[in-house]
């Protein structure tokens, strides 16, 4: 439940009371703990690094704008580092790691369908209301923003591909693809097609054997030649005109009107396509600007949660467009930097531990939180986008624990 509540962030536009849960069982999770919360290991050092880094930056932000405009800020940058000390607290077991991964598996199941209803039924009164893209509208899910599905929609896919076996059963796995994939077209997110070719590609060359093994089965290509001839007739029904609208014109806005892959002759673009200047633009392009506006300050102690701009809750201030950004402006390039050592040595963990199924999951998953960094303002703080990431680090620190453990065991 305490998962589902986090990353269920259009709850609270129903009422205040969902900041309230959210604290009382936080609180629940911590005085009900026997043991302490603070956990031993190379990464959790690193994380409680970041932790005191952060509380800094917070402190800073006031002393810098000489105001309380920060405030609205603390609690956003504090949710999933909280989040983190109950996993940390509370996961002792790889099959506890697992089940949070299906309860993340879940919630992006449950977002795919909120957007899918949507579609259908029009629009749910309290969650974030769309806004019109190709002269069609655009729902969010009950993960928050309107962006926020597209940039998630690879770690489902991701989950389900995987080897671990998340989901048991074939039907039942297929289904959930058409489902989230549905979902990312429907969503009509560049970012969500973008998403859905990277983790396809990533699955195969992080898992090339198993990929083929699992395309060409019999079971696979007896269910897929089933959801094809039901997309079919779906896509040829008149009645259902609205999803080859939205396909088309998910497909052409992000690859351009000259794609053999839709149909692009009635799509009204009103966005520009993918491309590299389109994802420089978003790396380079607004930093630029702010390291002019804000000056050499940046650099060292940055500026506070102002330099968060819109993804701390201030929308009056300049954001980056990009989570590197993020925590730059921020806390400056140390914080930066903390923030990195602790994704580097993370993956590292993960990548010498990929025989193991559950490192190799995260390894690959950890890769497009990386790309959603690039792309994605606030991703390290955002709860649907960073929560796999988060707990990469609680697992990478029980992996490595255990590896020095056995190690002191050889040696005596």
């Amino acid at each position: 439940m305490y998962i589902f509540l986090v990353l269920f962030m259009a709850l609270r536009n129903i009422s205040a009371l969902y900041y309230v849960i959210i604290i009382l069982l936080t609180l629940f999770f911590f005085v009900t703990k026997r043991s302490g919360f603070l956990k031993t290991g190379f990464h959790a050092n690193l994380f409680y690094f970041f932790i005191m880094y952060t509380l800094l930056m917070i402190s800073w932000s006031g002393l810098y704008m000489q105001s309380l405009e920060f405030l609205p800020g603390i609690p956003r940058a504090l949710l999933m580092i909280i989040v983190t000390l109950v996993l940390f607290s509370n996961i002792k077991h790889e099959s506890q790691v697992i089940g949070v991964i299906k309860v993340l598996l879940a919630c992006y199941v449950i977002a795919a369908l909120s957007i899918i209803y949507q579609i259908f039924f029009g629009g749910v009164s309290w969650f974030v209301q769309p806004v019109s893209r190709a002269g069609m509208l655009r729902y969010s899910s009950i993960l928050g923003s309107l962006t926020i599905y597209g940039s998630i929609i690879g770690y489902p896919l991701l989950m389900l591909y995987s080897r671990l076996q998340v989901i048991k059963g074939v039907a039942v796995t297929i289904l959930l693809l058409i489902i989230i994939v549905g979902a990312g077209f429907l969503s009509l997110s560049k970012t969500g097609v973008m998403m859905i070719l990277i983790s396809a590609v990533l699955f195969f060359v992080m898992d090339r054997g198993y990929a083929v093994s699992k395309i060409f089965s019999f079971k696979i290509l007896t269910f897929v030649l089933l959801a094809m001839i039901v997309m079919a007739v779906l896509f040829y029904n008149d009645g259902a005109s609205v999803l080859q609208n939205y396909y088309n014109a998910s497909v052409t806005h992000t690859f351009g009107p000259d794609t053999m892959f839709a149909d692009s002759s009635s799509v009204i673009a009103d966005s520009p396509k993918v491309s590299i200047d389109h994802i420089m633009q978003r790396l380079f392009s607004w930093t630029l600007d702010m390291i002019d506006l804000y000056g050499d300050i940046v650099y060292f102690t940055g500026v506070g949660l102002q330099g968060g701009g819109g993804t701390m809750g201030m929308d009056a201030y300049a954001m980056a467009h990009n989570a590197f950004g993020d925590l730059f402006f921020m806390g400056g390039m140390p914080y930066l930097f903390i923030f990195l050592l602790l994704y580097i040595f993370t993956q590292y963990t993960h990548f010498i531990n990929r025989v193991n199924l559950t490192s190799k999951l995260f390894f690959m998953l950890n890769i497009l939180f990386l790309v959603n960094m690039a792309i994605a303002s606030g991703s390290v703080f955002q709860p649907s986008i960073s929560a796999p990431f988060w707990l990469s680090v609680v697992y990478a620190n029980i992996v490595n624990n255990k590896k020095r453990v056995s190690q002191r065991e050889r040696v005596s």
